[in-house]
């Protein structure tokens, strides 16, 4: 299940956001625990959480929440002003899913996984942005603009780690000190390459 906590001054601009949240993610069949607090209470919840996301009045504050949220591996970032002015839970819901996303993504350690591992993360995140993408356009074709740009934003995710892997995996090469054939991962690199050129 989901962890997701709100903050702002007093906990209590959020509360109404909470519900919001809750209703829209009742209505897509989904599971999540959503819950606001005070900016006292923020440091000492977060371990709870999977994401934290705080009101814009305390923006101020997000470097130094960040920080501690590194040490449960979590970030922190601001609720988007007009979604926060509309209470717009879908809109907040999807900011704290796309924070979670990234997060997960980035603990991606290179170093750790084999080459066949590599291959697959990188075959899995392109592939992955080739299905956002058509499925953006269909989006867009039935007049869907906001859910088509948004794909559009994932699916350039996807690819920024598939970039990220094969850009590390290459650091990684040129530090071995032994000569490499051109192996499948190069082909693969090369593919990628044109396809999204």
């Amino acid at each position: 299940m989901k962890r997701i906590l709100l903050a702002c001054s007093a906990g209590m601009s959020t509360s109404l956001l909470v519900t919001k949240m809750q209703e829209y993610v009742k209505s897509i069949g989904e599971e999540a625990e959503i819950w606001a607090v005070g900016q006292d209470q923020a440091k000492k919840e977060m371990e709870n959480a999977d994401v934290v996301l705080i009101g814009p009045q305390m923006s101020f504050l997000k470097g130094e929440l960040q920080k501690e949220a590194q040490k449960y591996g979590i970030q922190v970032d601001v609720i988007d002003m007009v979604a926060y002015g509309m209470a717009d839970g879908k809109k907040v819901y999807e900011q704290a899913l796309k924070l979670m996303e990234e997060n997960k993504m980035e603990k991606v350690d290179i170093h750790q996984l084999t080459n066949e591992q590599i291959a697959f993360h990188i075959i899995l995140h392109s592939g992955n942005a080739r299905s956002k993408i058509v499925q953006a356009i269909r989006e867009y074709r039935s007049g869907q603009i906001e859910e088509s740009e948004r794909l559009i934003e994932e699916a350039e995710q996807e690819l920024g780690v598939a970039h990220d892997v094969i850009f590390n995996l290459s650091k990684r090469k040129r530090a071995e000190s032994q000569q490499r054939s051109p192996c499948f991962l190069c082909m693969r690199k090369t593919m990628l390459c044109q396809r999204w050129r």
